[in-house]
């Protein structure tokens, strides 16, 4: 299926012999590279909306092509997972949304935002994760490094906490002067030591505010 722009194309998962042919696809190549991770970048919004026709449908029939393309999507990773049972899944996107529980059941969210504000502002990274740790506690976030941008570099203790995810991504130059290695080494370490408490039952220590 054609996307909005010339050179965007989309995978129709409604319809059986494309789903089956990018199943197929997909996994001779997870298993020809001995891939354990298998990542998938959901673009700029939500699942459904990434079915470029479903504005076809009758009056009558509204949602139903959206219905089978979300469901076939499901069925293409299930199918996945049933070639290669340790086949760990994660996704991205851009907006942030598709956090419905079809998705979060079967992969890990590794970048949930492209608002570059929260990755440049401590105070609202911890308001992020403040209540996205109540229902998706293995989680991703972005930490920017931007030094074009002259954005304060996301190294420091007190910034690199405020992140408090299970894990981070670095976007941009990491090979800046300002990009201290040693520091970011030691605050991986931190966050790996920290993971295991992440999994466990989660109580803010106190009211959190967005002002």
């Amino acid at each position: 299926m054609a996307g909005q722009k010339t050179n965007e194309f989309f995978v129709n998962f409604s319809n059986p012999e494309a789903r089956g042919w990018m199943t197929d696809y997909v996994s001779e190549r997870i298993e020809k590279w001995g891939l354990d991770i298998y990542h998938h970048h959901l673009g700029g919004g939500i699942l459904a909306e990434l079915c470029p026709d479903k504005t076809s449908d009758p009056a009558d029939r509204r949602g139903a092509t959206e219905n089978h393309y979300v469901s076939g999507f499901y069925s293409y990773w299930d199918e996945l997972l049933k070639r290669s049972p340790n086949l760990t899944f994660g996704y991205s996107v851009v907006m942030g949304r598709p956090f419905d529980l079809e998705m979060i059941s079967r992969a890990y969210p590794v970048w949930l935002t492209a608002f570059d504000r929260l990755a440049e502002d401590a105070a609202d990274m911890q308001f992020f994760n403040a209540g996205l740790n109540y229902f998706i506690p293995v989680h991703a976030v972005l930490a920017c490094f931007d030094s074009k941008k002259e954005v304060k570099p996301a190294i420091g203790r007190y910034w690199w906490r405020s992140y408090g995810a299970s894990g981070i991504q670095f976007k941009d130059d990491l090979f800046a002067p300002s990009f201290d290695v040693n520091v970011v080494r030691a605050n991986i370490s931190e966050t790996k030591m920290l993971q295991p408490l992440l999994l466990g039952d989660y109580y803010p220590l106190m009211l959190y505010e967005a002002q």
